[in-house]
């Protein structure tokens, strides 16, 4: 398996998905404000975020290969490109643009979704 337990696996998939839940809102302040403490050149490191640090750090490769992480491994980055880009385009002003990549059928909220589901059917392998 990981260095990991079980139960921090689930801990810590519980935890990826909730944190990545609350970039919407993120977002949505940049897209209306023009603003961000964040940069689009750092949002889009799939790296730097808790999630990044533990798939790049702390599986085994045994865990490594299986299904469940190479598509979080690419729906992850998928994500964070798309961050990136509705951040680029809210503080380049490009708010209209910026705003439909958030809507229902938006290129981030589609990034979004999707990796929320796979963590959440990683998660429920372990219960």
């Amino acid at each position: 398996m990981s260095s990991m337990t079980k139960d921090q696996m689930k801990t810590c998939l519980k935890s990826a998905r909730e944190a990545h839940l609350t970039w919407k809102e993120r977002l949505s302040k940049a897209v209306e404000s023009g603003k961000s403490e964040l940069e689009p050149k750092l949002v889009r490191l799939d790296d730097q975020c808790e999630l990044g640090k533990t798939l790049r750090d702390s599986f085994s490769q045994d865990v490594q290969m299986t299904s469940h992480f190479m598509t979080i491994k690419v729906l992850h980055a998928d994500f964070h490109m798309a961050a990136s880009e509705v951040l680029r385009m809210a503080l380049a002003g490009e708010k209209g643009m910026a705003a439909s990549l958030l809507e229902a059928n938006g290129q981030y909220t589609r990034a979004s979704s999707a990796l929320v589901l796979a963590i959440k059917a990683w998660e429920e392998d372990f219960v």
